[in-house]
């Protein structure tokens, strides 16, 4: 039996999320982990606490400073 996403109902689940306990595809995770790390940048206000040259670098599996 196929399990769908339980937030989008459209794609096939991709994992169980850990924080969570859903089952979510892959589309759905990234935005969801993307909008958790912008709440917690904005929240914490920890980009005025980087060096004025670093850049943030974000790829489709992972981000990173350097």
């Amino acid at each position: 039996m196929v399990k769908y996403c339980q937030s989008c109902n459209v794609q096939k689940a991709f994992m169980v999320r850990p924080k969570t306990g859903n089952l979510i595809c892959q589309n759905c995770f990234f935005q969801a982990f993307e909008e958790e790390i912008h709440h917690t940048i904005i929240s914490t206000q920890i980009l005025p606490l980087l060096h004025p040259e670093a850049k943030i670098l974000q790829s489709q599996f992972m981000l990173s400073l350097c």
